[in-house]
């Protein structure tokens, strides 16, 4: 429930900021939408990893098998691109932050 709190919040703000609404400079509004992004990239991660965890725990009890084997591999191939976005959206973040004007 957090996330999606923190998400709506970050959202309204950056495009309350876009349209006017709320003064902010361009590199904030930026900034809270980047990371609004992210976080709805971690929810993504986390419906893409949801067979992960059981299938898992089947490989870890020693009786692995070919359909967990299949399940994780889904999985992570599902998560894999919302991953590499989560880190383009931090990196982004991250140089904006280095780039704030003083």
């Amino acid at each position: 429930l957090i996330r999606w709190v923190v998400l709506a919040g970050l959202a309204i703000t950056g495009v309350g900021g876009l349209a006017g609404a709320v003064d902010l400079p361009l590199f904030v509004i930026l900034k809270l939408l980047i990371l609004a992004a992210a976080i709805a990239l971690g929810l993504l991660i986390r419906v893409a990893l949801g067979p992960f965890g059981p299938a898992f725990a089947e490989m870890a009890s020693g009786s692995p098998s070919a359909e967990a084997n299949a399940a994780i591999r889904a999985s992570l191939a599902k998560a894999k691109p919302a991953v590499i976005g989560l880190w383009v959206l931090l990196l982004s973040a991250a140089y904006l932050g280095l780039g704030t004007p003083a």
